[in-house]
């Protein structure tokens, strides 16, 4: 029964945090993938919608849990690279996803140790236009 009680929380909570909406800006399905204990790094994943007329890029992602960079995979002579990036662009009336094998944030220098599979963590998104969108992202294994 606990158990049930425990993962209907869970799924709750990762649906709840799927959209926040600021200044024509949404943000969507929001997650960080489970890593294990030993990882320096753990990636975060999110799709972002610009409702505006202009162009927005994402400058940041701030947390309590640790530092964030914004990074990017690019494939070159056959070797996958991750680079980091100053900011990620948001088109006019379109949208960018952080996914697998692209755009993410990159989590590390972890306050409290590795996010454990299922822990919510707070995360700050700030835009170039000086907007900032505080969401919750669930830390699951995958979001197949």
């Amino acid at each position: 029964m606990r158990r049930t009680v425990s993962l209907i929380f869970l799924v709750t909570s990762f649906f709840l945090s799927q959209v926040a909406f600021a200044s024509g800006i949404v943000v969507k399905q929001a997650w960080i993938r489970a890593m294990p204990a030993s990882s320096k790094v753990v990636p975060i994943y999110l799709t972002m919608e610009n409702h505006n007329n202009k162009p927005l890029a994402l400058k940041a992602i701030s947390t309590n849990a640790g530092k964030v960079e914004l990074h990017k995979i690019t494939m070159k002579d056959g070797m996958m690279k991750m680079l980091p990036v100053k900011q990620i662009l948001i088109s006019a009336k379109g949208s960018t996803q952080l996914a697998p094998g692209g755009f993410h944030g990159m989590l590390m220098d972890f306050t409290s140790g590795v996010p454990k599979l299922g822990q919510s963590i707070s995360l700050k998104l700030t835009f170039s236009n000086g907007d900032t969108q505080n969401i919750i992202a669930q830390v699951i294994k995958d979001i197949s």
